[in-house]
């Protein structure tokens, strides 16, 4: 980082309404307010996933990590990741365990809260014989925390 950058800073990719990633540095003080505008930020420094400023629970989403990790290949890989595109999980090579425990949870939670659509489907066979896309609609903020100092 330059000597101008603050001391305590938060860089955060955002996945923007043409499906490219951008990178933002927000001060501490400026991420404090600026969080809770995005409608799901998943956050790889605390491992946790918000949903408009406030975190999921286990009953809400069940792997946190997962979920981020998921995002981090979209945000890197493009919105269409097939199974074996995924980290070597019990999510990859079953696709009713990502459906079940990641992408319905997720989905309608984000429905609950915010009343948008997250854009993040399921398909093909059973077993590791699938894909995951991610198209958020243009009115979905959806962002990465990636490094803080």
């Amino acid at each position: 980082y330059a000597p101008f950058t603050a001391a305590e800073s938060i860089t955060v990719r955002e996945w923007s309404r043409e499906g490219k990633v951008g990178a933002t540095l927000y001060t501490r003080e400026k991420w404090d307010s600026e969080r809770e505008r995005f409608d799901l930020l998943l956050d790889g420094q605390e491992g946790r996933v918000y949903v408009r400023g406030k975190p999921l629970t286990s009953n809400q989403i069940h792997s946190a990590k997962q979920t981020i990790e998921l995002f981090r290949k979209f945000m890197s890989q493009g919105g269409e990741l097939a199974a074996a595109d995924l980290s070597d999980s019990c999510y990859r090579s079953d696709r009713n365990q990502m459906e079940s425990k990641i992408v319905r949870p997720l989905v309608g939670v984000i429905i609950e809260i915010t009343g948008k659509l997250l854009g993040l489907e399921i398909h093909g066979g059973l077993g590791s014989n699938f894909k995951v896309q991610f198209t958020p609609p243009k009115m979905l903020r959806v962002g990465l925390v990636e490094k803080s100092n």
